[in-house]
């Protein structure tokens, strides 16, 4: 008589399927008619399995309500759960569970740092800015490093939702951090300008051309403030900011905006100066200003 094969339980196929980063197949596989039950163990790895192939709704569809997620592997399933929450936008709840999951103990090896992150940007989405401080203080006690990449986040997220005052609120703590002032080095100015304060905006941009600064962001920054003075009428102060960023980097789309700067606040320009600017821009894959241009040197032609 042949001997009975012994196959594997569903269970421990999926798990082998998650370690070979099949997550889809673990699924399908704790999916079948012969493994589903209410075994929290396997609505845990069901969840994991969906997480791990990005089946969000999935996740809340095992996990939302369900009372033992604090009461196994770290609070595994709580944390599934906030990451479920915040990938369909269900910012305030993403939150709450975050905030729990921190609570846990004993907790998840080496998920607190990244937890209390991405608490802060969901409180952030959720408008809740007593809690982004709260979760932000969070990270950096566990490691100052991803405290200072969310600050970052947190700015670049505050400046999409047109949040000007919280940029500006997170501008002294990125120049105080030495990774996030680099990163964030005209993060101020742009948020004064995104606020319509222009005059503020000046200010910040011509103390940034006295500082140290690569050649393609003093570039950046004099044909941002030949802009403004264009924007005051000040023909002649911005033909010569606008020049200046050509001179320092007459490449990339500072150096086109720079080119097409000077001719229009060049007054009377020669036909070399012109053609040599039309080239330029051309170069640079502006065609719509180049040929503008080739037409001013055409008309400043004897």
């Amino acid at each position: 008589v042949r001997p009975l094969l012994d196959f594997p339980d569903p269970a421990t196929l999926a798990r082998d399927e998650i370690a070979a980063g099949r997550y889809w197949h673990a699924s399908r596989i704790l999916r079948s008619k012969d493994s589903m039950d209410s075994d929290p163990s396997k609505a845990l790895l069901l969840a994991r399995a969906d997480a791990g192939w990005r089946n969000w709704q999935g996740v809340l569809d095992e996990l939302d309500g369900a009372e033992w997620l604090d009461e196994m592997e770290g609070g595994e399933g709580r944390l599934l759960l906030a990451q479920g929450l915040e990938a369909v936008e269900r910012w305030e709840e993403a939150v709450e569970n975050y905030r729990r999951f921190r609570s846990v103990e004993p907790p998840l090896k080496g998920a607190a740092p990244w937890v209390a992150s991405r608490e802060a940007r969901a409180a952030a989405r959720a408008g809740l800015w007593e809690p982004v401080l709260t979760a932000l203080e969070a990270t950096g006690r566990e490691s100052p490093v991803v405290a200072s990449w969310t600050v970052l986040a947190l700015a670049r997220l505050a400046a999409e939702m047109g949040n000007t005052d919280r940029v500006l609120e997170l501008v002294p703590v990125m120049k105080s951090d030495p990774i996030t002032r680099q990163l964030a080095w005209d993060m101020e100015g742009r948020a004064w300008l995104a606020s319509g304060d222009s005059a503020r905006a000046m200010e910040v941009y011509l103390e940034l051309v006295q500082g140290e600064l690569t050649a393609a962001r003093r570039g950046e920054v004099m044909m941002v403030v030949g802009g403004l003075y264009g924007a005051l009428a000040d023909s002649v102060a911005a033909h010569v900011a606008y020049k200046r960023s050509f001179d320092v980097y007459p490449r990339g789309t500072s150096g086109a905006r720079a080119a097409w700067g000077i001719l229009q606040f060049s007054g009377d320009t020669d036909a070399a100066q012109a053609l040599r600017l039309a080239k330029t821009l051309d170069k640079l894959q502006d065609p719509r200003h180049a040929l503008r241009a080739y037409e001013i040197y055409m008309d400043a032609l004897p």
